[in-house]
């Protein structure tokens, strides 16, 4: 009986693979309003997630394709996802129309993707519109006030919504910002002013740090105790860019540090150490310095009496969380005095 040679029988996933390419690279071509796409979408490498690997586990929110069908995330949010976008879209017409402009967007949107997606368009697009729209309508019922300079009152962030934001920060659950628009063009025609302010009003309830260039520096202990160093807080609207050494006063920007802190910062290093084409690394800066200044519970302790160390964290959880992540934070990223 003759044998069939298998070197002769194509690979499905290889034929799948060429499909894939030909069709992104259609809709690259024919696309008239999509700007070219930059990868800003991480998995976080394992050298990373070894550390602590339950900083990277979502616990209440899956957001985009990398997570969208991990079970207990799937579970609790699914249902809930789809009651809002019945909610908000509430005519058929209005849900054609979304799931419609998302199947023929999603070979874009996976060019944001540092891996390639294998999820069929059809998947891709129906999580991107479902998740989007839920993320949207979860920034908006984010109320804030103005102060008497016009300024925007941060809002303020309980215990539930601080779940919330800490699966939103999660390196591997983000979504790329241009689904946004997509989503309030399709529901409200000539929107784009009130896409970004409902879209920044969130993102401030839950941001944290500014930018600068620090440098790594020993101990409070010893740089007080031992060389006479004095600390102080800087004013409340200053962050990482005003940090300042005059002689032996070292000015410093307020934290504030709750349990969910560590998640926070962790997944925030990550994301700045995977973004190559930053311009410096200011976060992982400010870390390798605290890290560095925050070694006891008595460095804690001293600097929450300076008032530069804020939150309900205790002294010695605050310690244990700048020394669990020294080993995170990429020391050839940062400047030694």
């Amino acid at each position: 009986m003759a044998t069939i040679d298998t070197s002769l029988i194509s690979d499905p996933k290889e034929d799948q693979w060429v499909c894939d390419v030909n069709e992104i690279m259609n809709h690259q071509f024919q696309s008239q309003f999509v700007p070219a796409a930059s990868v800003s979408m991480f998995h976080v490498p394992k050298s990373l997630t070894q550390k602590k690997p339950e900083a990277y586990e979502l616990q209440q929110i899956e957001l985009g394709p990398i997570h969208h069908f991990q079970p207990q995330p799937y579970k609790k949010m699914e249902q809930k996802k789809l009651a809002i976008m019945h909610s908000v879209l509430k005519f058929k017409d209005s849900k054609d129309n979304l799931l419609n402009a998302f199947l023929d967007f999603a070979p874009m949107l996976s060019l944001y993707y540092d891996t390639f997606l294998e999820d069929r368009d059809t998947t891709l697009g129906m999580i991107f519109a479902i998740d989007g729209l839920f993320l949207l309508n979860l920034f908006r019922t984010y109320s804030y006030k103005y102060n008497s300079d016009r300024s925007p009152e941060l809002p303020k962030v309980g215990p539930m919504k601080r779940l919330e934001a800490q699966d939103i920060l999660m390196l591997e659950n983000q979504i790329p910002y241009i689904v946004f628009p997509v989503i309030d063009d399709i529901l409200h025609p000539s929107s784009e002013k009130q896409i970004a302010q409902v879209f920044m009003v969130g993102v401030s309830a839950i941001e944290t740090f500014a930018q600068t260039r620090i440098a790594l520096i020993p101990s409070t202990s010893t740089l007080h105790d031992s060389v006479g160093f004095e600390f102080h807080s800087l004013e409340a609207d200053q962050g990482i860019q005003n940090i300042d050494i005059q002689g032996k006063d070292i000015y410093l920007p307020i934290i504030t540090l709750n349990n969910d802190s560590e998640v926070i910062l962790r997944n925030l290093v990550a994301y700045e150490t995977l973004t190559t084409n930053s311009n410096g690394f200011p976060l992982i800066e400010y870390m390798g310095m605290m890290c560095g200044l925050v070694m006891t519970k008595d460095d804690a302790k001293y600097l929450k009496g300076k008032n530069i160390i804020r939150g309900d964290m205790g002294d010695d959880d605050v310690a244990k969380l700048f020394t669990g992540m020294s080993s995170s934070v990429p020391a050839f990223k940062t400047n030694p005095i």
